[in-house]
Formats: C-alpha cells, sequence, structure tokens
C-alpha cells in the first residue's frame, strides 16, 4: 500500500517535470531543428534518381525484396519504381551533412497513352522534358495521346527547357492537368542559345525560323485542361530580334519569321485550354512577339496563357497574374506590333471556328517602353477576328511607361508615330467580335499612349454590359473605349444596373466614356434603368508652358470628346476640368445625344494670369452639321469656385452647347439649371476686315448656345432651318465677372478698324448671337428664373453708350455682329438682367 503510494507520488512527480519540461520547451522553442518534408513522384519502372542524393534511407519494407513498390539493386545502386502504390509511402533519410529529412513517395502505374483510362503519366520534371523529346520528335508514331498530370511538379532544376511541340510537330494531344501545379518553369533565350529554340521551317523551299516559348509550344486540335501555372518566367532578349543575316545563315534560316509567347501554350490552334476548377497561372513574361506578314503569319503574341489563339481555340476559368515587360516587335517588313494580354495576345478565328474566351480573372502589371506600337489587353490584345471573350474580370490591371504624363503636353505627333494602345480588356475588337459582361477595376494606368478603360479600339465589334473603375493618365483616354468605330456597338442591357465608368481620366484627349464614336452607338437598352458614369476628366493644358500649342489636341469631355455616332440613355456626374476645350458631356457632335440624365461642374485649376481654355460648355462644345441635341436633363456648374483673381474664362461657354455651326442641327427637349460664370478672357485669334488682320478678343455666352456661327466663329452663317425649340432653362445663373482694372472696353467693330484689339463680348439668357444670319424662333422655349449679370463697363464705350446692353431684357441675345431676327422666348417674365458697375 506504501509503496503503491510512493510510486504514485513519484510519477505525479516526473509528469510535472514533463509537463514543465514541455511547457518551458514550447516557449523558448524546440530544442532541435524541424525536419523537412519532401515530396517525390514517380511511375512504374522509373528509376527514382532523386534517392540518389540521400543516404541511409529507411523504408517500412525491404527494398532487396523484389515485390516491393520499390526495389533496390546493390550492383548498380539504383532505386526502381516497380509497382503502383495505392496511398503515399513514407521514409527517412539524411544528406551529406547528415541532415534528416521525411520523404513522402508516390509511384503512379504508368499507361501506354492510347486513351483516357491508360494515360501517359507526368509526376515530375524528368516527365515533363521527355514528353517534350518525344512530341518534338519527328516520329509522330510515338506521340501519347492522353497525358495525366499525377502530381505537383516543380521545374526549378531544369535549365534550358525546350517547350513541347513546334511550328513542325505540333502537340495535338489530350493534357489532364488534374489540377496539378507546374512551377519554375523557366525559359530564358539569348542570342547564345536561340539555337536550342528556333525551329526551322520549310516554307515553299525556304526555311523559315520560328521560336515559340511557353510550357507548350505549338498545340494544334489538342486540349489543355485543368493544369496549373506558378512563378513560370519566360523571357527573350532584344537582341535576338538583332541577329545579322549572317547569324540567320549560320543557322540555317533565312529570316526570323515568328516569335509567340505563353506561359502555357505560344501557339495555340483549335485547341482547347480549360481550367474546370479556376486553376491558377502566375507568369512573368519578358520581351516581345512578331510575325513577318508578307508571308501570311499573322499568329503572334505574348499572353499569360497563350501567346496566340486561333481558328476554333477555347480558353476557359483561368485565374492568371502575370507581369510582361512590353518591348515592340522587331519586324523585317515594317510591320508595327507586338501584343501583350494578360491571358492571349492575338486571336484570329473564322465564322465556323470562333475563338472563345471566358470565364477569366486577370491581374495585369508590367513597364511599357516604347520601343515601337506595343499593343496591350488585360486579357486580349488583339481580337482580330470572329472572336468572342465573355464573363471576364481584370481584378486589376497596372502599367507604367518608361515616358509619363508630364512628358506627353505638346507630343501629339510622337504619340501617333511611336507609343502604345492599351485596353483594360481588349486593345482591338474586330467588326466580328463581341466582349460581353466585362468588368475592369483597380485599374492604374500612367503611360504616354493611347488608353480604352475596357477597349482601346472598337473597330465594329460589340461591347455589352462592360465596367470600368480605376485611374488612367495618357495621352489619349477614355472610360470605356477610346474609338468606338465602324458600327461598333457599346450597349449596357436591360437588366444591367450599375456603373458603367466609376474613376478618373486623364490626358491631352480625354473622356469619361469613350473617345471617338464613329457611326457607331453607345445605348442603355432602358430607357429607365440608365448605365451610369461617375467621373473626373483633367487635361494637362493648364500647367502647358505654351497651351496654344497643343490648342487643337486638348479636349476633355464627361462622355466623349468626338460623336458622330449616337450616345443615349445615361446617368452621368462628371468633373471635367483644365482642358483648352472642355464639354460637361461631348466636345464635338456631328450624331445623337439624347436622354442623358447629367450632373458636370467644368472648372480649371489653372492659376496663372492668362487663362488656357478656348471652348466651355455644359453638355456639347460644337454642334456640326447632323447634330441632335434631344430630351437630355442637364444640372451645370460652370466655373462657380473659381477665384476672381485668377482671371480665368473662356471665349465660348454655353449653357447646353458652346458653338452651333451648321443650319441642319436640331436641339431639342433639354432642360438646363445651374450656374455658368466667368471671370476674364484670354484667347486671341486673327480677324480679317478687308485688307487688314485684327488681333480678337472675345467671350460669348448663352444660356442654351453661346456661338452660332460657321466654323470660325467670325464666319457668317445663315440659319433658316436651325431648330432650337421646347427647351427649358430654368434656375440658372450666368455671371460674366469681369474686372475693370484687367478687361479693356469693348469696341464697335465699325469704327475700331484701325485697332489692334477688338473686343467681342456677347450674353444671352438662350442664345449668345455672334455672325449668323436670317432668323431664329426661340418662342417654343421656356425661361425659369434665370439671372444674368453682366459688368456693365464690359459692353460700353463712348460711342455706345448704354444702347447695347439694354437689349438684352428684349431679345435675350447680344448680338454685335449678327444679322439674325430673333423671335422671342414665349415666357420670360422671371428672366432678369443685371449690369452693374462695380
Amino acid at each position: 500500500m506504501k509503496n503503491s503510494v510512493i510510486v504514485s507520488i513519484i510519477l505525479s512527480v516526473v509528469l510535472t517535470l514533463t509537463l514543465a519540461i514541455s511547457t518551458l520547451a514550447s516557449v523558448l522553442g524546440p530544442g532541435k531543428p524541424e525536419v523537412p518534408n519532401v515530396y517525390l513522384a514517380y511511375r512504374t519502372n522509373d528509376e527514382c534518381v532523386e534517392l540518389k542524393e540521400y543516404k541511409e534511407i529507411t523504408f517500412g519494407f525491404d527494398t532487396l525484396d523484389a515485390e516491393a513498390v520499390i526495389t533496390y539493386d546493390a550492383e548498380t545502386q539504383k532505386y526502381t519504381a516497380s509497382k503502383a502504390t495505392e496511398a503515399p509511402i513514407t521514409a527517412t533519410a539524411k544528406d551529406d551533412a547528415g541532415k534528416n529529412y521525411n520523404l513522402t513517395i508516390e509511384i503512379f502505374a504508368q499507361g501506354d497513352g492510347s486513351s483516357a483510362e491508360t494515360p501517359w503519366v507526368v509526376a515530375n520534371a524528368n516527365h515533363i522534358v521527355e514528353l517534350s523529346d518525344l512530341i518534338n520528335d519527328d516520329d509522330a508514331t510515338n506521340d501519347p495521346a492522353f497525358v495525366e498530370l499525377k502530381a505537383d511538379v516543380n521545374m526549378a532544376k531544369v535549365a534550358d527547357f525546350i517547350p513541347i511541340g513546334n511550328d513542325n510537330h505540333r502537340y495535338a494531344g489530350t493534357f489532364n492537368g488534374n489540377g496539378k501545379t507546374i512551377s519554375n518553369l523557366t525559359i530564358n533565350v539569348t542570342k547564345d542559345n536561340v539555337a536550342n529554340y528556333l525551329v526551322k521551317v520549310d516554307d515553299s523551299g525556304t526555311d523559315r525560323g520560328s521560336v515559340e516559348l511557353g510550357l507548350f509550344g505549338c498545340a494544334d486540335g489538342a486540349t489543355i485542361k485543368n493544369v496549373a501555372m506558378d512563378r513560370a518566367y519566360i523571357a527573350i532578349a532584344e537582341d535576338v530580334k538583332t541577329l545579322s543575316s549572317e547569324e540567320l545563315a549560320a543557322l540555317e534560316v533565312a529570316n526570323l519569321q515568328r516569335v509567340s509567347v505563353g506561359a502555357l501554350v505560344a501557339d495555340a490552334v483549335s485547341t482547347q485550354i480549360i481550367a474546370e476548377n479556376n486553376e491558377t497561372i502566375n507568369a512573368t513574361l519578358k520581351g516581345y512577339s512578331f510575325s513577318d506578314r508578307t508571308v501570311g503569319l499573322w499568329s503572334n503574341g505574348v499572353g499569360g496563357v497563350a501567346g496566340s489563339a486561333t481558328y476554333g481555340t477555347t480558353i476557359s476559368g483561368y485565374a492568371v497574374s502575370a507581369y510582361t515587360d512590353a518591348r515592340a516587335a522587331y519586324d523585317v517588313n515594317n510591320y508595327d506590333g507586338a501584343y501583350y494580354a494578360g491571358v492571349v495576345g492575338y486571336t484570329y478565328g473564322t465564322s465556323t471556328e470562333k475563338v472563345i474566351i471566358q470565364n477569366v480573372e486577370v491581374t495585369l502589371t508590367g513597364d511599357v517602353n516604347y520601343v515601337g506600337h506595343e499593343y496591350i489587353g488585360g486579357v486580349v490584345a488583339y481580337a482580330h477576328a470572329y472572336t468572342d471573350v465573355d464573363s471576364v474580370n481584370v481584378k486589376g490591371i497596372g502599367l507604367a511607361g518608361s515616358e509619363r504624363f508630364a512628358d506627353i503636353v505638346s507630343q501629339a505627333a510622337e504619340i501617333e508615330a511611336k507609343g502604345a494602345n492599351i485596353g483594360g480588356v481588349a486593345e482591338y475588337l474586330a467588326p466580328t467580335s463581341t466582349l460581353t459582361n466585362a468588368q475592369v477595376s483597380n485599374a492604374s494606368i500612367d503611360v504616354k499612349a493611347s488608353v480604352g478603360g475596357v477597349v482601346c479600339t472598337n473597330n465594329g465589334g460589340t461591347i455589352s454590359n462592360a465596367t470600368f473603375s480605376g485611374n488612367i493618365v495618357a495621352a489619349k483616354a477614355a472610360g470605356v473605349a477610346l474609338q468606338n468605330i465602324n458600327n461598333g456597338r457599346i450597349e449596357y442591357t436591360a437588366e444591367f444596373a450599375g456603373l458603367a465608368v466609376n474613376g478618373s481620366v486623364k490626358g491631352v484627349y480625354a473622356a469619361g466614356l469613350v473617345g471617338k464614336n464613329t457611326a457607331g452607338a453607345v445605348v442603355t437598352a432602358d430607357s429607365e434603368n440608365k448605365a451610369t458614369v461617375n467621373v473626373v476628366v483633367k487635361s494637362p493644358s493648364g500647367s502647358a508652358v505654351e497651351p496654344e500649342a497643343i490648342l487643337d489636341e486638348a479636349y476633355t469631355a464627361g462622355l466623349a470628346w468626338n460623336n458622330e455616332g449616337t450616345i443615349e440613355n445615361l446617368r452621368v456626374t462628371a468633373t471635367v476640368a483644365d482642358g483648352i476645350n472642355m464639354a460637361g458631356l461631348v466636345n464635338t457632335l456631328g450624331g445623337v445625344l439624347q436622354n442623358v440624365e447629367a450632373n458636370v461642374a467644368i472648372t480649371s485649376y489653372n492659376t496663372k494670369t492668362n487663362s488656357t481654355t478656348y471652348s466651355i460648355a455644359g453638355a456639347v462644345g460644337e454642334a456640326k452639321s447632323g447634330a441632335e441635341v434631344k430630351n437630355n436633363v442637364l444640372v451645370v456648374n460652370v466655373n462657380k469656385n473659381a477665384l476672381s483673381d485668377h482671371k480665368y474664362g473662356a471665349a465660348v461657354i454655353g449653357g447646353l452647347v458652346g458653338q452651333v455651326s451648321a443650319d441642319d442641327v436640331a436641339i431639342t427637349g433639354n432642360t438646363v439649371s445651374g450656374s455658368i460664370f466667368a471671370n476674364y478672357a484670354k484667347y486671341l485669334r486673327t480677324l480679317t476686315i478687308g485688307e487688314n488682320d485684327y488681333s480678337v478678343n472675345t467671350i460669348n455666352v448663352g444660356g442654351l448656345v453661346a456661338v452660332i456661327a460657321d466654323g470660325d466663329q467670325y464666319n457668317t452663317l445663315a440659319v433658316s432651318a436651325l431648330n432650337i425649340s421646347d427647351n427649358t432653362v430654368s434656375d440658372l445663373v450666368i455671371d460674366v465677372n469681369y474686372n475693370a482694372d484687367n478687361i479693356p472696353l469693348v469696341k464697335n467693330l465699325d469704327e475700331s478698324l484701325n485697332s489692334t484689339l477688338i473686343k467681342f463680348r456677347n450674353i444671352g439668357y438662350t442664345v449668345g448671337l455672334v455672325s449668323a444670319t436670317g432668323s431664329l424662333d426661340l418662342s417654343n422655349n421656356e425661361l425659369t428664373n434665370v439671372t444674368v449679370r453682366a459688368y456693365k463697363k464690359a459692353f460700353t464705350t463712348n460711342n455706345i453708350e448704354n444702347t447695347e446692353y439694354t437689349r438684352y431684357p428684349n431679345a435675350y441675345s447680344y448680338n454685335k455682329n449678327g444679322g439674325v431676327d430673333v423671335t422671342d422666348v414665349a415666357d420670360k417674365t422671371t428672366a432678369t438682367f443685371v449690369a452693374y458697375d462695380d
């Protein structure tokens, strides 16, 4: 009894000490280093070469037993994977330094590859290399039709990997990745090793060279599915594209005529590339692509999944994180272009073999180096023909150029000749291609380039339900499409509800939605459930040293800088700032703008003495031939918060339209309210009168329209069919608050032909007329609570005195140089003109 008690006490003390020691160890950390775990995978009859790196290997079975899953040959000192394992086996081992390791080993049954039930197995890096050797061999009889990836594969120890399949012997089988990951694939091509990657293709008796870089080089009629990639690195050095004719001759080719780069497949033809479980690809792609189109080669590109995809190829389900170092093409025949994208660089399909890209997510970052023309897209760079892109999400796009916004203020010609074209989803969309349900978010782009938040150039394609959020700083920039041309269509379905654009756009040409809409349409199907544009649009003109140098190249607008097509059924909140020509919605209109609800603020943050602004308009800067401005509801804030000592103003300020320059223009059914403020005008143009040229400083203001004139605002426009009707100007304040110390008095043109400085000041509740003849009926418009306030001395001289400005209450226009018979608005009882001396 006593003994048992003593034993119990001793055990209790031991347990207490053990617990204390264990607790102390947990606090202070383990006394011994953790034993690393190593995973190895083989297939039957493989030599287990990795086991040679270890000694004192202890298995739970006798490797000398011929029936064991791993057997050891003492004579050759080789381990062989003899039988497939039903479950992973474990072993312990040491390296030469005596460090301990825990080994986990799987062995898979190797099939002949003739069917999905008997696949040719890939389980380690050696198998990837072996598959490459099999496919690249000219003997196609050895090609396994079905390949299955059974384990994660680390390619870190494989140097100079040669892609699977090439331009002479394309991969045409089924590669099932089973959701496994191939990591650390590295391909680095330079002039010194390009011979290893250059494939000679017989083209009408002339050997042309091609380089196709990726896990797969060329695939034709293949299926590649459910394979993930991590930390892939593929680069081709610039010195490769400068190979001399002598160096090419030494490589036994006449020309280097195509280069393509894709993390998974460089050149995919009629191939299904599918991730059924949202497999991921993480890749860094540095280099370029090109093709010699004079010999019919088109398919080239750089892409996070594929370099090019043609003739019925589908890419679906992947989540891609890619970095690209975008450099332009080397092109022996003077064709510009290198195509870079998060998913696929270049696509080309037919009406019966469409290319499909769907259900992908992308994060794309990169550098733009302006070697020549780079075409960059978050998903696809150049959707050349019959490409359908559906349900794509660019979760982040970050691109920075070697030259930034500060360098592009007055370099429009250089930008056109040498720059980049970038689209958040696609750089180019062809007439036979579509983009549906595309989302771009977290965008940060600062480049000397042309940028569309979703598509750079929509050349006749259809874009449905595309959204953009983020920031663009570029030479030319627009929130959704930079160009919507050739009957291109940007549409938002009746089911769409939300933001089409949410962010900021800055550029010499800058627009919130679409830059140039030529013979195209931007529409919301449901006039009640409108897509929304919420955007800040800015220009560099406020900081330009000589802003006049970029006068015809600086346009900023809430929706578009040029619309020759149709824009309708949108809801807009826009801040437009610092431009030379600024419009709340459209700078230049030759098409239709209708059913738009807009709240726009237009101002300048410029603090210089001389204003850089020429034209300001609440909705439309210039209405050209064929323009229709219909049924828009506009709340405008023009420069309301500007400081008077900024001396800021404009030559043309229109509540709705700045200038009407054609007789076949319709401005009907619109409502305008808010405020228009100008306190300075510093815009000089040359006016020829008789034999003399005069420097003219002018300002024209109108609640609806500021100027009616042909082209240059001093060329007389004859009006007879101009339709300005059924508009409402309500709760609007027009404030022309000149400072007498800074603004010379207006001169009568007829009596000032010897003057070198002529001032025009034209202000109207509805229309400010300058140089028009004919008749204008404003009687079907309504004025409600409209106030015009103007500094009296800016409109009087000893010759004119009170005769000119007193016309305001009657004609609602100040017509200094026109001859228009104006029929007053029907209701003018609440319109007020205030002239003041100080």
